[in-house]
Order: structure tokens, then sequence, then C-alpha cells
């Protein structure tokens, strides 16, 4: 507890006081901003291996068959990361609001009221947190599931393409 700075001792260091408050919500808001910045790159990329993947799988002479498993990785990735990403910018920026609001009613609803819905507002994100991995568990055991059929069509094509170049090569 730090009387000195505040004035008064204060349990978290994230409570505002009249000494932090607008560097609390700078800091809020810049990691709100980093986020959804995040959440837009990830699209960004999302897009970008979709292009590199239809551009490739078009040209047979051009089939090379590392690139395209790469590429096929690159959007399997992005497609389990930037849903996760996506809600969290939402869940974060809900955060950020309630948290904005209930810090500006400070003097209205008292110390102990404003610390137990600060709080509330904190096990938001672990909530959040927790859903999280209970849809990933659930959507990456199912995808298990769709990728082994999938596999089986997509190989025979694959390995068609991939003789196909290397009897090009042998020539």
């Amino acid at each position: 507890m730090d009387t000195e700075l505040t004035g008064k001792p204060m349990v978290y260091f994230t409570l505002t006081s009249k000494f932090n408050s607008s560097q609390l919500i700078y800091v809020h808001y810049f990691f709100l901003f980093l986020v959804i910045c995040i959440s837009i790159a990830d699209y960004a990329l999302i897009r970008m291996n979709n292009k590199l993947k239809s551009k490739f799988s078009n040209k047979v002479q051009d089939y090379s068959l590392s690139r395209n498993y790469q590429t096929n990785e690159n959007i399997l990735t992005m497609r389990i990361i930037f849903p996760l990403d996506l809600s969290y910018t939402i869940f974060f920026s809900v955060f950020n609001v309630l948290s904005y609001y209930i810090r500006s009613k400070r003097q209205e609803v008292g110390q102990i009221v404003y610390m137990q819905t600060y709080d509330a507002f904190i096990l938001l994100l672990l909530v959040h947190a927790i859903i999280t991995l209970v849809v990933y568990h659930y959507f990456m055991s199912r995808k298990a599931k769709l990728q082994t059929k999938k596999s089986e069509l997509n190989a025979k094509e694959q390995a068609k393409a991939y003789f196909a170049q290397l009897q090009q090569q042998w020539k």
C-alpha cells in the first residue's frame, strides 16, 4: 500500500485515484487500440493466405507441395487464432467501456460498490478466458474429425499433382 503517492492506502494499484485516473484510462485505451490492431492484422493475414492459396492452386505447372502445405497450415492457424483474437477484442472493449463508466461514477456509488463492481468487470475477462478454452477444446476435437475426412479426398489430388510435377522435372 502506497500512502505517499495516492494519499490513501489502495488495495489494487489499478484502482482509480485523483493521482492516477487519467494515466490508467490512457493505458487501457492503448491496450484496446493494440488489441484492435492485432485483430485487423489477423484478418488481413487470412485474406492474404486465401489469395495465395487460390493463386498457387490454379497453376499445375507451378505446383509446389511444400508451398501448398505451408499455405494450408497458415490458413488453418489463422482460422483458429482470428476468432480468439476477435472475441477478446470484443470482451476487452466491453471491459474498457464498463470500467470507464464505473470510474466516472466513483464518487456517486461509493468506494465499496466501486471496488466490487470493478472486480466484477475484471471477472468478465476471466470468464471469457475460461469460455474460450472450453470452446477451443470443442472446436479442435471437432476439427480433427472433419480434417481426417477432408484429407483423405484432398491427399489423392495432391499426390496426383505432385507426381505430375515430379514426372515433368524428370523430362
